[in-house]
């Protein structure tokens, strides 16, 4: 009998645990569909590349600054009920942008309040989501897996999800894509809601939400395995950013090509990227994932290096694809032996600090990356942060045989 209810359980997790992918799927899609359709009606609305700095800084901007509080409480209320009223309030705006375009009346001033709603919203999406991610896995063994089916996902909308919005203002224009992202997000929601969740647990907590935040930095600093990989996330992403940053200038001017190549060079990381998801998910990635961290991130920031140095489209495509490789796979990694390792009453808040970790400092090292490559060029701005990305792997490795 005992035997029979844990099958039951194992099978009711396997079944939210497909919904939950496919709720993902949809709302990662429709992400980026969104994103590709807002950015082309900023710029035909402003014809201003300022203005669109200025979108993406108000929507990226209040999920970093809620994350920490995301996190807080994902640790105090269901973390499902979390994910389906942060994802609700992003359909609304979809088709409140919808409406807005439909009735002539969409400014830039709608386009930023819009996006601000929509990045508080994230940032309390964000470690629901890791938290209840954790939560759906039937054992840490199979953690890893369902990692890189999460990362398999997310690579998918990113291929996916820009083709479908460059097609659909091409045959109905932006309001189409905003319809289309609503629609999204209500399928994803009712996947949500059939999910069969045992109801949740939890201590009546009487801090603060600052001190449940300082409590949770104080854990992560005191548990050497998480302190490690919060501080190696946030320097591979400090060091990752002048790659995004300066792709323009790397593809037009060093390469000598085109937007269509252009394209190629932001794909070839994606194909990867799934490798490195595939990897991921081998049945012996559980038992080597410090590893996995340090491959992941010396491949990177050795792909980075000799990316600066191509100078013909071919060999850049090819090491891209490694780069991705090393990413997803350094990323997946992380994301798993933070879940793992994580008390479950503290899971949100460490998994917040995992999120800020490279939420907060890509931004930063985009800017840095700008005002360095003004003195000495693209190439060397990517070639030092890829040094870097790569010695930090290094002392990581150490720390990790050591231990």
């Amino acid at each position: 009998m005992e035997r029979a209810d844990r099958a039951d359980r194992a099978g009711l997790r396997a079944s939210d645990f497909r919904r939950f992918i496919a709720a993902q799927f949809l709302t990662s899609v429709g992400s980026f569909l969104q994103g590709t359709a807002l950015g082309w009606l900023v710029v035909r609305l402003t014809h201003s590349t300022f203005a669109l700095g200025l979108v993406a800084f108000f929507s990226d901007i209040p999920a970093v600054l809620v994350t920490p509080l995301g996190g807080v409480l994902a640790d105090r209320v269901s973390p499902h009920r979390l994910v389906w009223l942060s994802q609700a309030v992003v359909m609304l705006q979809a088709f409140a942008l919808a409406a807005f375009l439909r009735a002539d009346r969409l400014s830039l001033e709608a386009i930023l309040a819009l996006g601000f709603v929509g990045g508080i919203a994230n940032g309390l999406y964000v470690p629901a989501r890791q938290v209840l991610l954790g939560e759906l896995v039937d054992g840490t063994a199979k953690l890893p897996r369902a990692v890189a089916a999460s990362s398999v996902v997310l690579d998918a909308a990113r291929l996916l999800g820009p083709t479908l919005g460059g097609g659909l203002i091409a045959l109905s224009g932006e309001g189409a894509c905003f319809l289309a992202r609503g629609a999204s997000l209500a399928a994803a929601l009712a996947l949500l809601l059939g999910m069969k969740l045992a109801p949740r647990v939890s201590a009546p907590s009487t801090a603060s939400v600052l001190g449940s935040l300082a409590d949770g930095a104080r854990y992560v600093w005191s548990r050497p395995e998480l302190r490690y990989v919060v501080l190696l996330v946030a320097a591979v992403s400090f060091t990752a950013s002048p790659l995004a940053a300066l792709m323009p200038y790397m593809s037009s001017v060093v390469l000598g090509r085109g937007p269509g190549s252009l394209g190629a060079l932001g794909a070839a990381p994606g194909l990867g990227a799934i490798v490195g998801a595939a990897a991921l998910a081998s049945p012996h990635a559980a038992r080597r994932l410090r590893s996995a961290v340090a491959l992941g991130a010396g491949l990177f920031g050795l792909a980075l290096v000799a990316f600066a140095r191509s100078r013909t489209l071919s060999l850049s495509l090819s090491i891209l694809v490694v780069a991705g490789f090393g990413l997803t796979l350094f990323m997946g990694a992380c994301n798993t032996i933070t879940l793992t390792a994580a008390d479950r009453d503290k899971r949100g808040r460490v998994m917040s600090l995992f999120a800020l970790s490279f939420m907060g400092t890509t931004p930063l090292g985009a800017l840095g990356a700008g005002a360095l490559a003004s003195r000495i060029g693209a190439p060397d701005t990517i070639a030092l942060g890829g040094a870097a990305c790569a010695v930090a792997a290094l002392a990581f490795a150490r720390h990790a045989s050591a231990r």
